[in-house]
């Protein structure tokens, strides 16, 4: 078995006073002591592998990514340069904020006048057609864009 001439067996008042050590176990504390350590520089090791793991894969999605994000925003950024308004030298977009004004106070009086209260699901309804529009524009501009560039990259174009 062992040797337990460490252990004193004597009646105590608590069920934890029973086992009295008599001398300190320094093997098993030390031993326990160095699972403890160990167990901690695993457990740190494990978490950077997985750190390392999680953002390797969120590179690759932005890698795999890239180019249709690269895409979308170069389209963006020209779509929206090529509005008339933003096209203007500095002295001259005033003139275009002024026409814009002038257009919205006309398209409000008109619409006091004539009475169209009524026919707000109808001008609800012209409008979203442009919004509508654009969008399929952009995204037809998108796809057109997406396939010039696979065809280039592939040689068949």
């Amino acid at each position: 078995m062992g040797d337990l001439t460490m252990l004193e067996l004597t009646p105590r008042a608590s069920p934890e006073g029973v086992f009295h050590i008599m001398g300190k176990p320094v093997f098993t504390e030390t031993l326990g002591k160095i699972m403890f350590v160990m167990y901690h520089v695993i457990a740190v090791l494990v978490l950077l592998n997985l750190l390392i793991a999680i953002m390797s894969a969120s590179y690759q999605i932005t890698e795999d990514n890239k180019e249709v994000e690269w895409t979308y925003r170069r389209l963006k950024d020209m779509m929206f340069h090529r509005r008339v308004g933003l096209t203007l030298p500095p002295p001259y977009n005033l003139a275009v904020l002024v026409k814009d004004v002038l257009v919205w106070a006309w398209r409000r009086i008109a619409r006091s006048h004539v009475g169209s209260h009524d026919n707000e699901e109808e001008e609800a309804r012209v409008t979203k057609i442009p919004e509508e529009r654009y969008k399929m524009v952009v995204e037809r501009l998108a796809k057109r864009y997406i396939l010039r560039r696979e065809r280039a990259t592939d040689g068949t174009g």
